[in-house]
């Protein structure tokens, strides 16, 4: 394959080569149509979106960026986050399904879309189990929600180096398992989703609600 000098012609390249009609991809990801075409003119492109597109056309851009020296260095300006935060959403896609299906649990990943308020949502959500991951930082952390009193936030801690936050809306008690997106092996991957299975084995949305 001919190499693109960008991660937008990456991305143009493998929705021609599947043959998607921009309008079929556009919903796919949640967008307009001219919006699309904004996305193939990119050398530079959100992580989260970045993540949603790998999963929709089944191809792992993140692991393009890798391998191909070109796409790193026109993918932008990164700051030593974003390469960390790239290469945990990276692994995170990888590992994660292969580490729900050695559970016995439902391996569907859910894409975030970005609020067009500016609130800040988590990135993506196992929606069978209301289990969230923010990148960089839990959502509880980066809203403070733990100073809303609309939340009831609580830490759960193994003691050792595992631990995660649930909030539960005090309206409608609906619980939020809240996971901080890092770079994780898939040993503590599988660590830290056991733990939460094992605190909350009832854990799962039904369709008319979620129980714990």
């Amino acid at each position: 394959m001919e190499t693109k000098k960008t991660i937008g012609e990456l991305i143009e390249y493998e929705v021609r080569k599947q043959g998607l009609s921009i309008i079929d991809f556009a919903n796919k990801i949640s967008c307009q149509r001219n919006n699309v075409y904004d996305i193939f003119k990119r050398n530079t492109i959100d992580i989260a979106l970045l993540a949603q597109i790998s999963k929709v056309l089944n191809h792992n851009f993140f692991d393009d960026i890798a391998k191909d020296y070109n796409l790193a260095e026109i993918a932008g300006d990164e700051s030593e986050e974003e390469i960390y935060n790239r290469k945990a959403v990276n692994q995170f896609m990888e590992v994660v399904p292969k580490v729900l299906k050695e559970l016995g649990k439902e391996t569907t990943i859910a894409f975030s879309d970005k609020d067009e308020f500016g609130i800040i949502i988590p990135d993506f959500t196992l929606p069978s189990y209301c289990i969230t991951f923010t990148i960089g930082n839990t959502w509880t952390e980066k809203t403070k929600a733990y100073s809303n009193p609309l939340f009831d936030i609580q830490k759960i801690t193994n003691g050792n180096d595992i631990s995660f936050f649930i909030a539960i809306n005090k309206l409608s008690g609906t619980p939020l398992i809240d996971i901080k997106l890092d770079y994780k092996s898939q040993d503590e991957w599988k660590n830290i989703l056991s733990f939460v299975f094992q605190k909350f084995p009832n854990l799962y949305f039904t369709g008319y609600g979620r129980r714990l």
